[in-house]
């Protein structure tokens, strides 16, 4: 909402479909990432941010996740209910305490940090964009 510049103070809001909304709603707070998708942002960290000091934060973080999910991918059984290409599946808190507690070192105020990084200079390549 912030994003879209929506302020619902004050407002009453009606669902249509309010039984569809706990589907949606975990769908919209969901990713499914595989590895060579984190391969290919550090690769293209490497290639395009190395001129950018801001985003050398944003390519370690992406490069010890990626090398952590590398390290215990042959430890991982699949999860039951999901796709074929799932290999395993942690809730939002388990997969929060194991970036905290494992080599990662992500914690919900450093990915804050990261995520206003990539804002700040995803805003900055747009309006460099629109100069030309």
């Amino acid at each position: 909402r912030k994003k879209m510049g929506v302020d619902l103070r004050g407002a009453l809001v009606i669902l249509d479909e309010a039984h569809n909304i706990e589907d949606v709603s975990r769908d919209a707070a969901s990713v499914d990432v595989n590895l060579m998708d984190l391969q290919y942002a550090v690769d293209q960290l490497e290639v395009h941010g190395g001129h950018e000091p801001a985003l050398e934060a944003v390519h370690a973080s992406l490069s010890a996740l990626l090398q952590w999910l590398s390290s215990v991918l042959p430890s991982l059984k699949p999860c039951s209910g999901t796709s074929a290409n799932a290999i395993k599946c942690w809730n939002g808190k388990e997969f929060a305490r194991m970036l905290e507690t494992e080599s990662v070192g992500l914690t919900a105020d450093s990915v804050g940090k990261l995520s206003s990084i990539v804002e700040e200079f995803m805003k900055d390549v747009g309006e460099e964009g629109g100069e030309d």
